[in-house]
């Protein structure tokens, strides 16, 4: 035995049931406040999805999935871990990532246009061998000893020098710029002090020239402090408490030894070169 009814039918003083059938597919919703009726689920119209360039994946029905695609062709992945790269065309994306976030940019959206040089040829100049026109190319330099010359530059002022630097030892504060300094052991290590032809350990040792900031060990340098005569190419002297001469010392148990050679005595210059040697005077 079937029940009709002709009008809603409420349960429960709750809930009010639609009064006629709904269509195919529809379902029974509610409006929050007991009240049923038949309505269409909401669907996408989407009918499939692909995959793009440097994306694999997508499909046509159900859900899918869309992924980076880290061995296409087109693309390039640049990665902090192990700093790999590779030559990336012009019309390809780069991507980048920090764990976090992905993102790509064009090649020619990048602050460059060009990923080679406009250079046409390298050519080996004074002492270098090598060079080319095209590919890459190396420059050496020239190892042939006879072939190669050291020229130093002419100081322009006083004060100023050109040569080799010592890059070893401190400087004791009792040494003034401009003057001879010989190398020591202070306290265990390499130190220079003022250079002394009265004894051994301040006379004989390695010597350099204070400029005020480091230690010139052979090259060009002006003095102003000093009177160098007015003959060129006069040999000087190691003197007293870091003073140079032009006149060697005389004294029983002095040390004569060169240092060097005026260049140009108006301009207060030297060549300084001390000499491994020197003479004992024994009175």
């Amino acid at each position: 035995m079937a029940n009709r009814f002709l009008n809603s039918i409420r349960i429960n003083d709750e809930y009010t049931l639609p009064s006629a059938d709904g269509s195919a597919n529809q379902v029974i919703t509610t409006d929050g406040a007991g009240n049923l009726s038949w309505t269409s689920p909401t669907t996408g119209d989407i009918t499939g999805v692909t995959a793009g360039t440097g994306l694999d994946g997508g499909g046509t029905s159900g859900s899918v999935t869309l992924n980076i695609d880290y061995v296409g062709t087109d693309n390039a992945i640049l990665s902090a871990v192990d700093g790999s790269g590779s030559t990336i065309a012009s019309g390809a994306k780069i991507w980048f990532s920090d764990d976090a976030t992905i993102a790509h940019a064009n090649v020619s959206d990048l602050p460059f246009t060009n990923n080679v040089g406009d250079i046409t040829g390298v050519t080996a100049g004074t002492n270098l061998n090598g060079g080319g026109t095209s590919g890459d190319v190396t420059i050496n330099l020239d190892n042939d000893i006879s072939l190669n010359t050291l020229e130093y530059t002419n100081p322009g002022s006083s004060g100023q020098y050109y040569g080799e630097i010592a890059g070893f030892g401190g400087i004791d504060n009792a040494l003034a710029a401009g003057e001879l300094a010989v190398l020591k052991t202070s306290l265990g290590s390499p130190q220079w002090h003022e250079a002394d032809y009265n004894t051994s350990i301040n006379a004989t040792g390695m010597l350099g020239i204070y400029t005020g900031s480091e230690i010139l060990l052979r090259g060009k340098v002006r003095l102003s402090t000093y009177s160098l005569g007015s003959a060129n190419g006069a040999p000087i002297y190691m003197g007293v408490s870091g003073a140079i001469s032009l006149s060697a010392p005389t004294g029983n148990g002095d040390f004569v030894r060169i240092i060097g050679y005026v260049t140009d005595y108006a301009n207060d210059e030297i060549y300084f070169c001390p000499d491994n040697t020197w003479v004992e005077i024994t009175a």
